[in-house]
């Protein structure tokens, strides 16, 4: 390939393929595994999925679904006219995307002259942390957000030359890199961070920005905060990352990022073992312990940069871009995982590029300086075995994510302590009639978890529908004592009327009903209490009502 160009040689073209057949294989045994958790609830039993007129709501209701991601949801509505509820179809589209993220991030490492570029890619096709974002539907945010930012990445690059020897092309190619990054927002927010990516690529290249440059990213940086402050507002509104879990103090939350920017470079480097819910772990600000990844970070960010001159502008992109693209993951802005874990292996999808594009140049660079005492074929065979190696732990990875039951059983063998992993299990042994185990993990959340409301809630409702209505009232009225929601209350409700506790059921239901008025579950509980208080005229009327 000509330094100029972007067309494929033969031998580039060959590689292309390599590449994409290397994504292909590494995941290619999901395409036989079932839906897992949440795909249910973002697929097939989501009415803006499954329903008629859903797709208008998509786009114009940000209510409507649990995010405003319009294209992810969108495919899944067009996926559902394909296939419905076969997974095949799915996880196929997933795996594409994901080689179609591996190419264009080859071709951006590429572009850029990295040294190592095609085994960077050949990493990131391979790599077992990925295979969290490719063999779980509902992540097909990541992989479809991931392409398209690499497009964008891609074309903004072209638009403004960045790269040894290249020359500026059309506008067009600046409007193409726009509707690729809006589309990547739409798929998944955390695409906001690349116009600051593209600011250190083009300091990578050059050491400094133009001011063609500076005023081609200001509208990049105004959808961005747009639809990322949509994103933020939604995530504690409607998703529910708010209150106490995520309640850190902002030293506690440098911490936190101290230790997560450590964590995944660790598990990029020995990925074992991978965890679907890892530990959650706060760390201590009064232990000198908790400031040694948030120091060491600052240190090898620091060293990167004052031995630029010596070493070059390369590790010093690579790990600031890396920190830039997992920012929206590092625990300074609430999300909703964050109440069962701070980290998780799909945040790191794409910053995970930074590390590999690192390494793989590294190496590259220290088999150049040895290659004349050095077979000629050696670099090809220690990459080959590391890609084998990588492509053998993808494909175990992959069978975590067989069905419901298998993925919450090899949470647990490998984080016995993960309270939500109990709790799913919970519901996937209930609906199989393997009511006692299910109760088991029951105790085993409101164990792990005593502040948790949900769990007392869930396992107040198992009790009741089992009959033991006295210990359901405990668990229940903790329930309520946690939150005080409608469903709580309501469910607290229902069980002190089956105990003939009616005074107290009339209570609860009217703590719901001062809140709303409109529940209908929460009228015929009302209508319910009365009538065995012997008032039927008031309790006709709660029954109309509802």
């Amino acid at each position: 390939m000509q330094a100029s160009s972007l067309s494929l040689s033969r031998r580039g073209l060959l590689a292309g393929i390599v590449l994409v057949a290397l994504a292909v294989a590494a995941h290619l045994p999901a395409a036989a595994n079932g839906f897992v958790w949440d795909d249910n609830i973002l697929v097939f039993e989501n009415p803006v999925v499954t329903g008629s007129t859903g797709l208008l709501k998509i786009w114009s209701t940000p209510a409507s679904t649990y995010q405003y991601y319009p294209l992810t949801f969108t495919t899944f509505r067009l996926e559902y006219r394909l296939w419905g509820m076969n997974p095949l179809g799915y996880h196929l589209v997933n795996i594409f995307l994901h080689a179609l993220a591996v190419i264009l991030a080859w071709r951006v490492l590429l572009f850029l002259g990295v040294p190592g570029a095609f085994a960077a890619a050949a990493l990131f096709a391979v790599h077992p942390m990925h295979v969290e974002s490719v063999a779980w539907i509902s992540e097909r945010k990541n992989v479809l957000s991931g392409a398209l930012y690499l497009g964008a990445a891609l074309a903004f690059m072209v638009r403004w030359g960045i790269g040894p020897g290249r020359e500026e092309r059309g506008g067009g190619w600046y409007a193409l890199g726009f509707l690729l990054f809006a589309g990547a927002v739409l798929a998944k927010s955390i695409a906001v961070t690349l116009p600051v990516g593209l600011a250190v690529l083009i300091w990578y290249v050059r050491g400094r920005m133009e001011l063609r440059e500076i005023r081609g990213l200001i509208p990049l940086v105004l959808l961005g905060l747009f639809l990322g402050g949509m994103t933020m507002i939604l995530e504690q509104t409607q998703v529910g990352a708010m209150g106490p879990p995520w309640n850190q103090s902002f030293l506690e939350k440098v911490l936190l990022a101290g230790r997560a920017l450590a964590f995944y470079i660790g598990k990029l480097a020995w990925p074992h073992p991978l965890v679907f819910i890892y530990p959650r772990v706060i760390p201590d600000y009064r232990d000198a312990g908790s400031y040694l990844y948030p120091a060491l970070a600052a240190v090898i960010f620091y060293a990167a940069l004052a031995w630029k001159d010596r070493f070059g502008r390369g590790p010093a992109a690579a790990l600031v871009w890396y920190g830039v693209a997992l920012f929206p993951a590092l625990g300074f802005v609430n999300v909703y995982p964050f109440l069962y874990s701070f980290v998780a292996d799909h945040f790191a999808y794409l910053p995970s590029l930074g590390p590999l594009a690192l390494a793989a140049g590294g190496v590259a660079a220290g088999f150049s300086r040895l290659r004349p005492r050095l077979p000629a074929r050696a670099p090809a065979a220690v990459l080959a075995s590391v890609l084998l190696l990588l492509g053998g732990l993808s494909w175990a990875r992959i069978g975590d994510f067989k069905d419901f039951e298998t993925l919450w059983q090899r949470t647990l063998e490998k984080n016995p302590d993960a309270w939500i992993a109990h709790g799913n299990l919970a519901l996937v042994l209930e609906d199989q009639g393997r009511f006692e185990e299910a109760m088991a993990h029951r105790r085993k959340v409101v164990e792990l978890a005593p502040d948790l409301a949900q769990g007392h809630y869930n396992l107040g409702v198992a009790l009741a529908k089992q009959g033991r209505f006295e210990e359901a009232v405990r668990d229940l009225s903790l329930a309520v004592t946690l939150d005080g929601s409608h469903s709580s209350l309501n469910a607290l409700g229902m069980v002190l009327v089956q105990l003939g506790r009616d005074e107290e059921a009339e209570q609860a239901f009217s703590r719901i009903l001062e809140m709303d008025p409109n529940l209908p579950e929460a009228q015929y509980g009302m209508g319910r209490a009365l009538a065995a208080q012997g008032l039927h005229g008031r309790a006709i009327t709660h029954f109309s009502r509802a």
